[in-house]
C-alpha cells in the first residue's frame, strides 16, 4: 500500500522493449467517487481531489520486457483509500505511454493509508529530461521580447460538445414552447424558458472557449495580457514586473480522458482585483510547476 505522509512507489511490468524514445507518465490522483441524479438516472461521477504527474524510469527486463518505475511522495493531510459506498475516496495510478499507431492507457485503483512508510524501490538519481518551456508554451522570442499567443478554436473538440448540448437544451425549449396551449399549458412554457435559458447559456460558453484569444506580452520590464473574442478585446491589463506579488497555478478543467486536470498559471498582481493568467491549459503538475519557474526567473520572484 502506498503511505499518506509518505511514498506510492510501485512499477508497471510491459510486454514490450524499452525504447529511447519512450516518455510514460504517470499520474496519481485522490478522487472522490459519488452518487449523483435521482430515480433512474442516478450514476456515479469522480471529483479530483489531489493531482501529481511524473516520468516514470525505464528498467530494462530481459529482452522483451520493460518495467516503468515511479515514486511519488505525497502530502499527510489528504483522505485515505475508503471501502465502496454512495460517497467515499479512491487512490488512482494512470499510466499514458505514447506509441506508434495507438497510445498505451492503463488505470489502476490502488490501496494508500496513512504512515511514514517510504518506498524502497531504487529510482535512478537522474529524472528523465522535462519538456523545455518552448514545448510547453506556445511562446515567440524577439530578443528581450516573448509574446505568448493562444488562438481560436483551440479546443475545437471541448467546444463542439458544448455547441451541442446547447442546441439540444435550446431544442428542447423551443418543442415545449409551441407544444404548450392556453393556462393548461403552462408548466410547459415555464419549463420552456428553463430549458432556453440552459441552453443559450451553454451555447454562449461554448462559442466563447471556440472563439477567444489569449496574448500575453512581457519586454523585460512590464506585462501586457489581452484577452479578446472575434478579435474584440474584452480584458486588457498591463503591469510592471515588480508588482507581482507571486506566481501561482489553479485547476483549468479535467482533460478528456476524466483522468487528469489541466492548469492555468497566473500573477497575483498589486492593485489589480482579480490574478491576471500568464497561461492555460497545461496538462501536467509537472508543466505546471516548470511553467511557474519559468516565470519566476522572469519576474526575479523567489519560487513558492
Amino acid at each position: 500500500p502506498g503511505s499518506i505522509g509518505g511514498d506510492v512507489g510501485g512499477e508497471v511490468l510491459l510486454n514490450m522493449p524499452c525504447g529511447p524514445h519512450m516518455r510514460p507518465r504517470v499520474t496519481l490522483s485522490l478522487n472522490r467517487r459519488f452518487l449523483s441524479g435521482t430515480g433512474d438516472d442516478r450514476r456515479f461521477r469522480e471529483q479530483i481531489l489531489w493531482q501529481k504527474d511524473a516520468l516514470a524510469q525505464l528498467v530494462p527486463f530481459g529482452n522483451d520486457q520493460c518495467r516503468l518505475r515511479f515514486r511519488f511522495e505525497v502530502p499527510e493531510d489528504l483522505q485515505p483509500s475508503e471501502p465502496p459506498s454512495d460517497d467515499y475516496h479512491l487512490w488512482r495510478l494512470y499510466l499514458h505511454l505514447p506509441l506508434p499507431g495507438m497510445d498505451l492507457q492503463r488505470d489502476f485503483e490502488i490501496p494508500v493509508y496513512p504512515g511514514v512508510r517510504r518506498s524502497t524501490l531504487s529510482l535512478d538519481s537522474r529524472p528523465p529530461p522535462l519538456p523545455s518551456v518552448e514545448e510547453l508554451l506556445p511562446l515567440q522570442r524577439q530578443g528581450n521580447r516573448l509574446r505568448l499567443f493562444y488562438p481560436m478554436l483551440r479546443h475545437p473538440f471541448t467546444s463542439f460538445i458544448q455547441a451541442l448540448f446547447g442546441a439540444f437544451f435550446a431544442g428542447v425549449g423551443i418543442f415545449l414552447w409551441y407544444g404548450a396551449e392556453g393556462w393548461i399549458g403552462l408548466p410547459m412554457y415555464l419549463g420552456a424558458v428553463v430549458f432556453l435559458l440552459v441552453g443559450g447559456l451553454i451555447l454562449a460558453i461554448a462559442l466563447y472557449s471556440a472563439f477567444n484569444t489569449l496574448e500575453v506580452i512581457l519586454d523585460g520590464r512590464t506585462v501586457e495580457s489581452v484577452r479578446r473574442w472575434l478579435g474584440i478585446p474584452l480584458r486588457r491589463s498591463r503591469f510592471l514586473y515588480g508588482n507581482v506579488r507571486r506566481v501561482t497555478a489553479a485547476n483549468a478543467a479535467v482533460r478528456r480522458n476524466m483522468r487528469q486536470l489541466s492548469y492555468n498559471v497566473m500573477a497575483d498582481v498589486m492593485g489589480l482585483p482579480k490574478p491576471v493568467i500568464l497561461a492555460e491549459g497545461l496538462d501536467s503538475t509537472m508543466a505546471r510547476d516548470q511553467v511557474i519557474r519559468f516565470f519566476n526567473q522572469q519576474f526575479r520572484q523567489k519560487p513558492r
